[in-house]
Parts: C-alpha cells; sequence; structure tokens
C-alpha cells in the first residue's frame, strides 16, 4: 500500500522489475490507484512447490486493474462467518474490497495489490506494507511444510521477496523506498514480529507496526521443530509414502499431485510455522534480552477484548477468556514492549477500546473491541464492509487512528511524539493523560499477566 504518487494520472502505466503495469481507480475511492495482482514471484508449482520463492522478471505489460479467483484456505482456517450482518476474521472483505491473493494462472498466489492517490505533496511518500492474517504468501502445507532440510516456513521467506520488490521499484510509484513500514494483525502481526527477529541486520523497512499479533502469542505457542507427522498422514492418503520414504521422496511425489488433491489431505493439519532458528528461533526471549532484534521503531497493540470475535463460536467462562487473552496477547505485546524499551527502541505501545453499532457482533454477550475491530478502522472502510453508516464519533475516531499511523509511518522516530498527537514513547512504569488518547500505566490491563509470572 502506497501513501501517495506525486504527478501521475490515476491508473497510469508504471514500469516495474516485472513488467509494466496498468491500473484503475479504486472501487470505492475513484481518486485513488489500484495495481492488483502483481506478481513479485514465480508461481510456485511445480519443482518451485515447497521451494523458496524466486523473484518474477519481466517485460511484458500487465492488466492489473481487477481481482480474481482468490487462493482457498483448509483446515481450521477462518470460513468467514457472518454476524448482524457483518463478514468477519480473515474475509476478503474485512476491509471493504477483495483483498485475498488472485490465482492469474497456475495459483500464481504470490503477488501484491498496491493502492497509490496521485497528488501533490511530498514528491517520495512514506509507503505502508499490509501483511494480513493468511494471503499473498503461502500459507497451510504450501508455506509451512515443516520440513526439516528442504523447506519449513516458506511463507515468511515469500514476505521478504515482497518486500524487497516494494523497495525495489516503490519509487516508480512515488514512494519512498527508504521509508517502508510493515504492519500487520494476527497472524500478520507476528510476521511483523517474526520478520524483526529474522532479518534484524538488514531488515529493509524502516518501521513495524505490530497490532494483535507477536512471535511469542499464539502463532508461536505450537511451533515445532518440524511437522513431518501432519505431513506424512497426507503422502501415505495421496500415495505418496509414509515415514520410511523420507522427505525427498514424497516431496518429488507430492510435486505431482493437484493443488486440490492436498488441499484435501492435509484438511485435517495444523501447518504453521516452524522452529529452524533462521527464521523461526526458540529463544526470542534470550534473543531480545541480548539485543537480537532489528532496533528500527516499533508501535504494538491489541483490542481491549480480542475474545469478542472467538467466544461466539467457541463456549468458554468469563474468567477462561480472560486468561486466553492475557497469554495470547496482552502478555506477549507488554514483554515486547518492555524487551524492545530496555534496548532504548523507539516504541509505543496502545491499547484499543472502540465498540460501534456498524462493526458489533453481538449484544448479548457484548463484542466489545474484538479481535480485528480495529481494522475497518485504521482503513477507513467500516461503511463498507458493514453497509452501515458510521456514527459520528467512530468517524472522529477513523480519522484521528489513519492519522496517528500515517504520522508513524512518515516520521518514524517522533511522528507519534509530536503535535497533534503527543504520544509519549512506552514507558512501563509511568503514564499520562492527555490530548484524544489516554495515557494509563501499562500494569492497568496487564495486572493478570503478574499471576502468569510474567512482568508488564
Amino acid at each position: 500500500m502506497v501513501d501517495s504518487m506525486f504527478g501521475l494520472s490515476v491508473g497510469q502505466g508504471v514500469q516495474t522489475s516485472c513488467g509494466f503495469i496498468l491500473g484503475s481507480p479504486a472501487l470505492h475511492r475513484k481518486d485513488v490507484s489500484t495495481y492488483l495482482g502483481i506478481p513479485f514471484a514465480q508461481p510456485p508449482v511445480g519443482e518451485l512447490r515447497w521451494a523458496a520463492p524466486q523473484e518474477f522478471i519481466g517485460k511484458d505489460t500487465i492488466n492489473a486493474t481487477a481481482f480474481v479467483s482468490y487462493l482457498p484456505h483448509t483446515g481450521n482456517k477462518s470460513s468467514s462467518p457472518r454476524f448482524n450482518g457483518l463478514l468477519v476474521t480473515q474475509s476478503p472483505y474485512v476491509y471493504g474490497t477483495p483483498l485475498f491473493q488472485p490465482s492469474r494462472s497456475k495459483r500464481h498466489c504470490l503477488t501484491l495489490h498496491i493502492w497509490t492517490k496521485p497528488q501533490m505533496g511530498e514528491k517520495a511518500k512514506a509507503v505502508l506494507v499490509w501483511i494480513y492474517g493468511g494471503d499473498n504468501y503461502r500459507v497451510n502445507v504450501f508455506g509451512f511444510p515443516g520440513l526439516p532440510g528442504l523447506g519449513q516456513n516458506l511463507g515468511l521467506l515469500d514476505q521478504r521477496l515482497a518486500i524487497e520488490w516494494v523497495h525495489k521499484n516503490i519509487a516508480a510509484l512515488g514512494g519512498d523506498p527508504n521509508r517502508i513500514t510493515i504492519f500487520g494483525q494476527s497472524a500478520g502481526g507476528a510476521s511483523v514480529d517474526y520478520y524483526s527477529y529474522a532479518w534484524m541486520s538488514d531488515p529493509i523497512v524502516a518501521g513495524f507496526i505490530e497490532e494483535s499479533g507477536t512471535a511469542t502469542g499464539f502463532s508461536y505457542s505450537g511451533s515445532a521443530d518440524n511437522n513431518t507427522a501432519a505431513w506424512y498422514n497426507a503422502t501415505e492418503r495421496l500415495g505418496c509414502g509414509g515415514p520410511s520414504t523420507g522427505i525427498s521422496s514424497s516431496v518429488e511425489c507430492m510435486r505431482m499431485k493437484t493443488f486440490q488433491e492436498i488441499l484435501n489431505a492435509t484438511s485435517d493439519g495444523s501447518f504453521a510455522p516452524t522452529i529452524d532458528n533462521r527464521i523461526i528461533f526458540s529463544d526470542y526471549p534470550a534473543r531480545v534480552t541480548a539485543g537480537n532484534l532489528s532496533k528500527k521503531p516499533y508501535l504494538i497493540g491489541n483490542t481491549d477484548y480480542e475474545a469478542g470475535v472467538f467466544r461466539i463460536e467457541i463456549p468458554l467462562t468469563d474468567a477462561q477468556w480472560e486468561i486466553a487473552g492475557l497469554i495470547t496477547f496482552t502478555w506477549p505485546a507488554a514483554a515486547a514492549a518492555k524487551a524492545r524499551s530496555a534496548q532504548a527502541v523507539p516504541i509505543w505501545r496502545y491499547r484499543w477500546f472502540g465498540n460501534f453499532p456498524n462493526l458489533r457482533l453481538s449484544a448479548s454477550p457484548d463484542s466489545g473491541a474484538w479481535h480485528g475491530s480495529e481494522l475497518p478502522i485504521v482503513f477507513g472502510t467500516a461503511e463498507n464492509v458493514s453497509g452501515a453508516p458510521d456514527a459520528f464519533a467512530e468517524s472522529v475516531i477513523t480519522a484521528y487512528i489513519q492519522g496517528a499511523w500515517a504520522a508513524f509511518a512518515k516520521n518514524l522516530d517522533s511522528g507519534l511524539s509530536n503535535f497533534p498527537y503527543l504520544w509519549p514513547r512506552y514507558n512501563p512504569s509511568t503514564f499520562d493523560n492527555e490530548t484524544w488518547a489516554s495515557f494509563v500505566s501499562p500494569s492497568t490491563y496487564g495486572s493478570g499477566c503478574g499471576t502468569l509470572g510474567v512482568p508488564v
């Protein structure tokens, strides 16, 4: 996502390393250019299935003007339920336009979508790259097969190559390659955190925004050094042998199977990031204590009631949901913030309380500020998602939050600290109480973490 473009008309063609891309006006914002489905890597098929992504270089014209079919998920991934007419979780429409990855041909999921706004201003604009929870990179068994010595965290390598594409090409679209901020939510937030450790010496990016997802939260808790049991369950079902066959031979056989056959065979398997001590590490607390992470500016936070979306489908008690929220979201965010503060990293922390009528999932129990509820505010698409108008306070806070995220991306060291935001940098032991946001002691909402042995 590009903040702005200088001197170009809406949808104007632009030369990039993958070809000459033609855009079009955005669906809901006609003064914004969209460039959809831009291939940054070669299609991950044939010998490139379960292999590191390879850069796509092209000279042809790419008609990047429409979303096309998306790559389906499997297993326990979100089925995009509707509550009160609102499509939630990792829905392709969670921001008002279908954002799941296009597959032009050969299941080409490794693509980028770019939004720009041609207007006067800085010639080189700050850039925000959005990583959301499970798309435009390989997911499930295709992105995280957990195969030692062959392929493990391929989806995270996809993200890195996409960011390299942005760094290489974004100037042609009016972006500043020296001011790239990556931001994400849920699994996308965890990806942002993973990235800060995996590429600490060469991050390319200038800042990080992490929303409701960390390296030590839900995405990390189940990580192991391999996932061969689930892999061999699938290979045996497809006639590709079991453990005695070995990884290399089973992969060679599985590459001959169709995409749908593999999806069906892995529907009950959990394929997620696995520890390889290259991209995913086994010792995050020790690494951060030693300063083995990127020191670039950070904005991190979570919603006040993450459970509001989960409890609609999963029957747990209030106390159980409170503990789950502390373990999965609050204390990982607190630990990440505190550790970076100790390393003198410029860091700001937030807690989102927004609870608006057109984003409410349920009234009894009140869904509150649920997991992901800040996203239509950050993107300004609550009306598009819900079909209901924004409340006045909602429109005001939307402008405020969008301005804050933009201020961070434009001036990473002090954009949030400057007027009109005046956000203090995170300090685990002090608080303030001014401006539009209320600044409180971290212990106000993280006191329960102490009972888990986690300082906030």
